[in-house]
């Protein structure tokens, strides 16, 4: 019954998580006295056990929902305790899974067939999570409304990875290089987020996380229907953009390409292996397809999983399998491979994660699943350890670096690790060898953005590089579609192997959707936009500085965050506090 009422407040509150993030609602009271015709959760959940034979007025914690209108915080700390006390009064498991439901559903944000997806999706791994693991109810309130709630508590650390007895040598920041030095153009992509079932002129804005596509219905009005290049909505890739975008890079020559994750579209709450499998698989063909010279560097994203954000642990999970992720990593190897040497294999079957040596003897490629530093990997709970072995990897692959004098890039798809043990342990593992590593880059938050690690001793020793996304997917608005070209210290003999310079190109949907012609164009450049020589970490640095002293040029920085697709206008205030913060990462331990 634990079990239960766990997953039973997991449904209401992830609905409530993309409720939050994808409405246009005015934030009001949690306990406003509910407008004439519209119920309260109090009503929800008495009406729903009324019908089906049950009196719960008499409970406490049912009445304190009296007038609760919004899925804050403080409503979802109690809900969690009417669901226990609902068990308690021998309320049926079936009237609790209708009332969980109709609280998804409430207000009619979501419909009741995505909340039935849901839990169907996330039944059998959120259970066996629940049964094993000090999981408390308020833990999932935590995960709902990270910036209001408590943090979800989580079993104390008891490993560390082991860094060598070898003395850390002396950190020399990066230096400008030479007039006339060679230089590598490499293509960055990230979430492409691919919607096989994207349809042109359906609604795209409907009741569920993803729109655009049959499903949705027909649209009330042309306003309100899909494009055919994209829809600036809760809508991703349509398959005949990509493949142009695709065959317009085709065209052009590049060193590398690096694509840090994130394929499937959004529809998290009807997803199975197969169709994982199937979209990952049609991502890769396109990708070997266009680069079939060019080496392709791949992370693996959070949605490449499934359920999404699960990446399970060898050894753990509801089958017990020594391989619990084998159906995704072998298809993962068995296309990757095609760029990088067969030796990489082993670590991609183990955890998702690969080395290799590009320039041989100057540069290394490293790619970091990431995934297994996200608190929405409810299995890091139940194995809260280096899964994989992978991090203890990452150290003997950069003292490799160290000691051969060899330049290192990292690539993952979180810029940012919300597992505080985990992260501990990343960020001891840079601190330790910034010297070594030239450049980081990521994806995930569908931002155009950079981050900057500061050493407490040392004060900024690396930067890290955060592509735009490829879909138009970010809340009810959408943003324009987007990739970056990089600029970066070439082949020679003393290179950083460092970020000199990035283009950005977008489209603009609705210059396309109007004109009728899909023409991808020049954003920015960084070096002429923010007046840099490079993206150095001293660089990046100093330009969050002239952030502070300059208005205008954070409110520019801020515009392309989000691809030119919301008002240009100065940042100060609480919007350059949030710049700031969000592009600083502080590496003491």
């Amino acid at each position: 019954m634990r079990g239960l009422s766990l997953l039973l407040l997991q449904l209401i509150t992830v609905h409530a998580t993309l409720i939050t993030r994808h409405s246009h609602r005015n934030h009001q009271s949690a306990y406003d006295e509910s407008p004439a015709g519209q119920e309260s959760l109090y009503d929800v959940i008495t009406v729903t056990s009324s019908h089906e034979g049950y009196d719960v007025t008499n409970i406490q914690s049912v009445n304190e929902l009296r007038g609760a209108k919004e899925l804050t915080c403080e409503v979802c700390d109690k809900i969690a305790l009417v669901i226990s006390d609902l068990l308690e009064a021998k309320v049926s498991v079936e009237v609790i899974e209708k009332i969980a439901v109709k609280v998804c559903v409430y207000k009619k944000y979501y419909s009741a067939k995505v909340c039935e997806m849901g839990v169907a999706e996330w039944k059998k791994d959120f259970m066996f999570i629940a049964e094993r693991t000090a999981f408390l109810p308020k833990d999932m309130c935590g995960y709902a409304f990270p910036d209001e709630c408590p943090a979800p508590i989580f079993p104390p650390v008891n490993w560390t990875v082991q860094l060598p007895d070898v003395p850390k040598p002396p950190f020399k920041p990066m230096q400008q290089p030479p007039s006339g030095a060679p230089t590598l153009k490499v293509l960055h992509l990230s979430d492409i987020h691919v919607d096989p079932y994207y349809l042109e002129g359906s609604k795209a804005d409907c009741d569920m996380p993803l729109c655009c596509r049959a499903v949705n219905g027909k649209p009330s009005g042309p306003s309100d229907a899909a494009w055919s290049v994209g829809s600036l909505s809760n809508c991703d890739t349509p398959p005949s953009t990509l493949e142009a975008l695709l065959s317009k890079l085709s065209r052009e020559k590049f060193d590398l390409v690096l694509f840090t994750g994130d394929i499937p579209p959004h529809d998290v709450y009807n997803q199975t292996v197969s169709s994982q499998v199937d979209v990952i698989g049609y991502i890769n063909r396109l990708l070997i397809r266009t680069f079939p010279h060019t080496p392709v560097l791949q992370a693996v994203g959070n949605h490449e999983a499934h359920p999404v954000d699960q990446f399970i642990p060898p050894y753990t999970g509801p089958d017990g399998q020594a391989d619990p992720m084998s159906w995704l990593y072998r298809r993962l190897a068995k296309f990757w491979t095609h760029w990088l040497p067969q030796n990489t294999t082993e670590t991609i079957l183990k955890g998702g994660y690969w080395s290799w040596e590009v320039f041989p003897s100057q540069l290394k490629v490293i790619s970091v699943n990431s995934g297994y530093g996200s608190t929405m990997d409810w299995f890091v709970r139940y194995n809260n350890t280096d899964a994989a072995g992978q991090l203890q990897w990452l150290v003997h692959q950069l003292q490799d670096c160290e000691t051969r004098g060899v330049k290192a890039w990292i690539l993952a798809h979180h810029p940012r690790l919300n597992l505080q043990d985990w992260e501990r342990q990343y960020h001891r593992i840079l601190a330790r060898y910034a010297s070594s590593i030239s450049s980081l880059f990521y994806g995930h938050t569908h931002r155009d953005h950079f981050t900057v690690y500061m050493d407490p001793e040392l004060g900024p020793v690396l930067s890290g590089h955060i592509a735009p996304s490829v879909t138009p997917y970010s809340a009810k608005t959408g943003v324009n579609m987007g990739y970056h070209v990089l600029t970066l210290d070439g082949v020679r003999n003393t290179s950083t192997f460092g970020l000199l310079d990035f283009s950005a190109y977008i489209l603009n949907l609705t210059k396309a959707h109007e004109s009728g012609r899909m023409e991808w164009e020049l954003e920015y450049r960084a070096s002429e936009s923010y007046g840099v020589d490079n993206l150095f970490p001293a660089s990046a640095a100093d330009l969050l500085d002239r952030f502070r002293h300059n208005a205008t040029l954070a409110g520019l920085y801020n515009y392309f965050q989000f691809k030119s697709t919301n008002p240009l206008a100065p940042c100060a205030g609480q919007c350059l506090e949030g710049l700031v913060n969000d592009a600083t990462i502080d590496l003491s331990l």
